[in-house]
């Protein structure tokens, strides 16, 4: 007698802390240690965003905070694909500050990858998700450069910020 045994991709079973959010109503913390694998999970609190993939279909992304050394994730979700119609798993490429790049693709056009930020809300604007238009028409993907900008302004001060990933290959 032989028994079966199920397998579920890591990637839909994120962590059970961050969601929802057990900090008994303290401030988030000033800093987050990022895992760089998304997860494609339901998941929704105040960090959630909203916006449409280049095949047209609704995405949603949702930030889980955890002070450190906990780890904090991103949780994808498209509500009208089921989820092994995403290419496994959700990367998140590069982040500074309130912003991340993340790229995910789906089966049915696993070449062609969609590419996001996230901006965390802040400053009393909730948060916000921007697909970028195709930039692997532009860069090569094992030698890409990403530049994120973010601009804090705290008494009429601009400070920007600069983050540049250069994967090795």
């Amino acid at each position: 007698m032989s028994a079966q045994v199920s397998s579920v991709h890591p990637s839909l079973c994120p962590p059970r802390h961050g969601h929802p959010p057990d900090d008994g109503g303290a401030p988030p913390p000033s800093w987050v240690l990022l895992d760089l694998h998304a997860y494609v999970a339901d998941r929704e609190n105040a960090t959630s965003a909203y916006g449409v993939m280049s095949n047209g279909e609704a995405i949603r992304v949702t930030f889980c905070t955890a002070p450190p050394p906990l780890v904090s994730y991103i949780c994808v979700w498209c509500p009208n694909l089921l989820p092994s119609e995403l290419v496994m798993e959700p990367t998140v490429e590069a982040a500074e500050e309130d912003l991340v790049h993340f790229r995910v693709s789906t089966r049915a056009h696993s070449c062609r990858r969609d590419h996001s930020v996230y901006k965390a809300p802040s400053g009393g604007k909730g948060p916000s998700l921007s697909r970028l238009e195709r930039p692997d028409r532009y860069l090569n993907y094992r030698r890409t450069t990403i530049w994120l900008h973010s601009i804090a302004v705290s008494a009429g001060l601009g400070i920007s910020t600069w983050c540049c990933t250069i994967p090795w290959t």
